[in-house]
């Protein structure tokens, strides 16, 4: 809940972590008792989170022109150029969980059995670790 000095005298404010349960669209609800001494509780109001599926294709670190993915949104096949060979990749989905970890041996990597989503490809190669979002549709 964010501040407005107008109103409030404070926030509050919370961090959730993530169940591997939890899917899109899941809601969850939470409220706060704050307690100052021995007095009653103040009680906030009930907060609300649903789990959404942000669609995204930029990058998520800087020097990633070392190695790019193509096509992105991807069917089937996810293609590997780069100057170095990749040796491992990882693949997580929008929870952060990794789904594929598998040795490279081409330029391509099979993502078919993918369901549709957003993901987070970690591509390594002896040197470096590169990152990119990538979208399966």
């Amino acid at each position: 809940m964010p501040f407005d000095d107008a109103t409030n005298d404070g926030y509050i404010s919370f961090k959730i972590k993530t169940k591997a349960t939890l899917t899109m669209g899941d809601s969850f609800s939470n409220t706060a008792k704050i307690y100052f001494d021995y007095n009653h509780p103040i009680v906030t109001n009930t907060f609300t989170t649903t789990v959404k599926n942000v669609l995204a294709t930029s990058e998520v670190s800087k020097g990633n022109d070392m190695v790019t993915i193509y096509p992105n949104p991807v069917q089937n096949i996810l293609n590997i150029q780069s100057k170095n060979t990749v040796i491992k990749a990882e693949i997580y989905d929008a929870n952060g969980r990794m789904i594929i970890s598998a040795s490279v041996t081409g330029s391509s990597i099979n993502v078919s059995e993918l369901t549709k989503g957003n993901y987070i490809i970690k591509l390594f190669t002896k040197d470096k670790t590169v990152t990119h979002k990538f979208i399966k549709i």
